[in-house]
């Protein structure tokens, strides 16, 4: 009986324990399931998040607060009791007022192993009878776009815009413009033997690569830089081989990232007083306690100088449209003062970004502090968008002298002039102003015998002199001389002085009478008669002599032989005045001032004065090498819709190095040049701005395609109650 009394209590006790432990699962359970519960609430939050990025680019931007109302958790739908909480935390070494004024050094990170990125926190909870368990995930976003890399193109083709004609079919990766035989007609441009891509480089197509003996072109600077075309690379043709020194961690399978269709996003981000219209000049200014701009108009004349935007972003848009269309030969710099263009020079030190409606024009370095090696360094970074093209300021020459050569020369045929009387009237006529004249005694000859009557006058028994009156003296009779003042003639018949001074429209006529005829007529003093200076078709007016001369068709009246002179000269002889006709070589024009024969260059066109124009064209032409021959640039640059590009790259001579330190972002490839010291436009020298991976220009991120990835997501410690 003792026994199974201690078998029945040994049982009780095993049952209570199991009864006690299944009571303690039962509890477990409920606190798993809450958790798995607000777990998953947090999820919803991040995934909320996620649906308002993919809808809008720049939601991240505003460092967004996700909840109701009255700043409450979201209820999670579908469900009783699960809700969420999503707020975007700022960065180090900034705060959440910061972050809540939508600054975006605030929201990115610019230090540690996460720079680049920007984090959310979702904060997820449920209800279990009377417990609440919370948990809280971070997201990490990153940014997969074409600031990472020092050069990204869409196609690794010549623009269409900068060929001549334009083709129309391009817009097609490698493979499919093979197949279709586009190689030719798009325009292929090739990586050289000498070309050097110092940093991660991504294109959508494939590279053509040019290597020729020992030089080869280099991708990369060691294995930490991505090097990606997701098309390959292939052999540009020729004497070239396809085999690229890639130093890089080469890959075809990146992602793909195309720009998107235009900046015209940064519009509204731009604050009221730097939204430019038209063409402007901008040159940025370094200085202490805050950088300036000097702001000039589309006469390069200075408006405004003015400190950097408090949120680091100025845009140029059209004023009205823009109808220049674009072309690097014959580059039009003066027509363009209603497009959205920006021409950029200077030194900053503090960031900034610049974006045009349609282009923005590089007129001189652009740059910040850089180390001894030649990097850029500070904290201070520079963004250059255009919708359109970015540029390289580099005009084209536009006249030049010719050479000059001797011309054969032939007389022309002169011929006699046919005349012709004109009409006569009668001029009505006005007596002028008498005054008396000074007399003297005329020199005298005593006793002699007055011959000639010509030069002496008998006068009471004594010869007098009529050719020995003292200077300003004429003889007036009777032994003496008579002298009047300036402006009047001595009047024989009436021993007066007339004036000769008449009113206005009056002609002085002689006999102390002012003369006037009719509109359209002179006064011939000969037959004191009007005649008309009217002639008739193809006559020529007589001065002086009141007739009308009329030449052959095409010669041409000498006054001085009062003949005619032909103009007609023989076939292949043009007329070259002083009655000649002058004959050139062929090509050559008649250059009538110098009287020389004047060549230009094949295509191009005669202007005047011994001067030719060029026609720049894809086939020839010439440039001025404008200061400074090697610019640099320190910049993230980006064409969302066409090229980086020199303005009339064929033309001139070679230029030197095209210094850039930072990304080159385009929808095509856009020429710098046509290679080397022998060539034209730029030799390439593009180096990655390591400094952009943590800081990037202000809203330079904005204008991208490409969406965010959400690239981690981390449960905070401690982060759930319950």
């Amino acid at each position: 009986m003792i026994i199974a009394l201690g078998v029945l209590f040994v049982t009780s006790l095993i049952l209570a324990a199991v009864f006690v432990a299944a009571d303690g699962d039962i509890g477990l359970t409920r606190t798993d399931t809450a958790q798995k519960k607000a777990y998953y609430a947090a999820l919803a939050g991040i995934s909320t998040y996620k649906y308002h990025l993919a809808s809008e680019p720049n939601y991240w931007k505003k460092c967004p607060t996700i909840a109701n109302a009255k700043e409450e958790p979201v209820k999670v739908p579908g469900t009783e009791d699960e809700k969420y909480k999503v707020v975007t935390l700022h960065s180090e070494g900034h705060t959440e007022a910061e972050c809540k004024t939508g600054k975006q050094s605030a929201i990115l990170q610019t230090t540690g192993s996460a720079i680049g990125t920007f984090r959310i926190e979702s904060v997820g909870t449920a209800v279990e009878g009377t417990n609440t368990t919370t948990r809280t995930l971070v997201a990490t976003f990153t940014h997969p776009g074409f600031i990472n890399y020092v050069y990204l193109t869409n196609y690794e083709i010549l623009d269409p815009a900068a060929q001549s004609p334009e083709p129309t079919e391009c817009e097609h990766y490698y493979a499919y413009r093979k197949e279709h035989n586009l190689l030719t007609t798009c325009g292929t441009i090739e990586f050289a033997p000498t070309d050097k891509v110092n940093g991660p480089m991504h294109t959508n197509d494939a590279a053509a690569i040019c290597a020729e003996g020992t030089s080869e072109p280099v991708f990369g600077r060691n294995k930490e830089d991505k090097i990606e075309m997701n098309g390959g690379h292939y052999g540009a043709g020729g004497s070239c081989s396809n085999s690229p020194e890639i130093l890089g961690e080469f890959t075809e399978k990146g992602p793909t990232l195309t720009p998107p269709e235009s900046d015209s996003e940064l519009i509204e981000a731009a604050e009221t007083g730097y939204r430019l219209k038209g063409k402007v000049y901008l040159e940025l200014k370094a200085g202490t306690p805050s950088n300036t701009i000097a702001v000039k108009n589309s006469k390069g004349e200075l408006v405004e100088n003015k400190n950097y935007p408090p949120n680091g972003l100025v845009y140029v848009e059209n004023n009205g449209s823009c109808p220049i269309k674009y072309s690097p030969y014959n580059t039009n710099y003066t027509e363009d003062t209603n497009c959205g263009n920006a021409y950029v020079k200077g030194e900053y030190t503090e960031s900034l970004t610049i974006a045009a409606a349609n282009d923005l024009v590089v007129n001189g370095s652009l740059t910040t502090s850089h180390e001894t090696s030649g990097k850029p360094s500070g904290s201070a970074t520079l963004g250059l968008i255009a919708t359109n093209f970015v540029r390289i300021y580099h005009p084209v020459q536009k006249t030049y002298t010719g050479n000059l050569s001797q011309a054969s020369f032939t007389g022309s045929t002169k011929v006699p002039l046919e005349t012709a009387s004109t009409t006569r009237e009668t001029p009505s006529f006005q007596t002028t102003t008498r005054a008396e004249p000074s007399f003297a005694t005329a020199p005298t000859k005593s006793h002699g015998n007055c011959t000639p009557t010509s030069e002496w006058e008998s006068f009471g028994g004594t010869c007098y002199s009529k050719v020995g009156c003292s200077t300003g003296y004429s003889y007036a009779g009777e032994g003496k001389c008579a002298k009047c003042n300036t402006g009047y003639e001595y009047l024989s018949s009436e021993k007066k002085c007339a004036s000769t001074n008449c009113s206005s429209e009056y002609t002085y006529a002689g006999e102390g009478k002012c003369a006037k005829c009719n509109t359209g007529y002179e006064y011939l003093s000969s037959e004191k008669k009007c005649a008309s200076t009217n002639c008739g078709a193809n006559e020529t007016y007589l001065t002086g002599e009141g007739k009308c001369a009329k030449c052959p068709a095409g010669d041409q009246y000498i006054a001085s032989e009062k003949k005619c002179a032909s103009t007609n000269c023989s076939s292949g002889y043009t007329y070259a005045g002083n009655w000649e006709c002058a004959k050139c070589n062929s090509s050559e024009a008649f250059e009538t001032t110098k009287r020389e024969c004047v060549k230009c260059n094949t295509n191009d066109t005669y202007l005047k004065e011994a001067t030719c124009e060029y026609q720049n064209t894809s086939s020839g032409c010439d440039a001025e090498n404008t200061e400074p021959l090697e610019p640099t640039i320190d910049a993230a640059i980006l064409s969302t819709k066409h090229s980086f590009i020199v303005d009339n790259f064929k033309c001139g001579k070679h230029l030197g190095f095209l210094n850039v330190w930072g990304s080159i972002a385009q929808f095509w490839r856009g020429p710098v040049g046509t290679g080397g010291g022998s060539g034209t436009g730029y030799t390439k020298n593009y180096n990655y701005d390591d400094r952009l991976e943590t800081l990037q220009p202000p809203d330079f991120l904005s204008p991208t395609s490409s969406s965010l990835k959400l690239s981690r997501i981390t449960e905070v410690k401690n982060g759930y109650t319950g």
